[in-house]
């Protein structure tokens, strides 16, 4: 049986609390394909970490599997060996009250005075230049390549062997909000499934297997519902149950409840 590989962020995460992963689009791809899922995206992961795994997949992946990566932006570290979701600059707080002041205040330093746009650009052309020569060397099917987040890409655009989807996964989110502005609507908490919204998961599913198979670009910029969240859905209960994860609905009011108890000062 082929298999489908993905790698990516939070756009792919499989973090699903039990709700909705049949209909999340990975799941619905992989129904759709008939393949087995093998899917290694986590929340707040970077690029490295992306392509670690498909180092180690890279002997094992054969030319009927398809890939899938969901490429993070270039921007995020993979900081904790054994903490993948600790790669987002905003993370470093964390690492101080998980993991200790050392360690919060070396990642700091790298970011404040090592890291800049032209070193990320370089890993990231690196990056894909390898999985673009493992492709060609391996005969595997051309990866889709879907851009998270917008970012510069140089020379590996032009790679025939990498399929680079048109547009990202941010602007599709943020179009599902009026306004578009998602820290004004959330306000820092999103309720829904890999950021989108159930009924555009089930688009997206069908815009990658078409892709996939047909080994046509990814249309991302058109075909998605969209201006339909407002600040009402956080108390509509059954526009989250159909749309979005329950769960994460729950967890937000019991955390907006502590913060404004003042529950979680000592991360300041």
């Amino acid at each position: 049986m082929a298999t489908l590989r993905i790698v990516g962020d939070s756009f792919a995460s499989t973090e699903l609390h039990g709700f909705g992963k049949d209909k999340v689009w990975f799941s619905q791809l992989n129904n759709m394909l008939g393949t087995e899922l093998i899917n290694n995206s986590m929340i707040g992961a970077a690029q490295d970490f992306a392509w670690h795994s498909l180092h180690d997949w890279a002997p094992f992946i054969t030319p009927d599997d398809y890939i899938v990566v969901i490429l993070t932006h270039p921007a995020r570290f993979w900081f904790l060996e054994d903490d993948a979701t600790m790669g987002k600059a905003d993370h470093i707080r964390e690492l101080d009250y998980q993991y200790g002041k050392g360690i919060a205040d070396a990642a700091e330093l790298y970011v404040r005075y090592i890291q800049r746009p032209v070193l990320d650009t370089l890993f990231l052309e690196n990056r894909l230049g390898w999985l673009a020569y493992q492709t060609y060397f391996r005969k595997w099917r051309r990866p889709l390549i879907i851009k998270a987040f917008d970012q510069h890409i140089t020379q590996a655009i032009e790679y025939p062997e990498l399929n680079f989807a048109n547009g990202n996964l941010t602007e599709v989110s943020e179009k599902e909000i009026i306004g578009g502005n998602f820290n004004k609507w959330g306000k820092g908490y999103d309720i829904r499934f890999n950021h989108l919204c159930l009924s555009n998961h089930k688009i997206l599913a069908e815009k990658i297997y078409t892709s996939l198979t047909l080994n046509q670009q990814l249309d991302l910029t058109q075909g998605f519902k969209e201006n339909f969240l407002t600040n009402t859905v956080f108390s509509d209960l059954e526009f989250i149950d159909k749309e979005c994860n329950p769960i994460s609905s729950k967890r937000r009011s019991v955390e907006r409840s502590a913060k404004s108890l003042g529950l979680f000062n000592f991360l300041k």
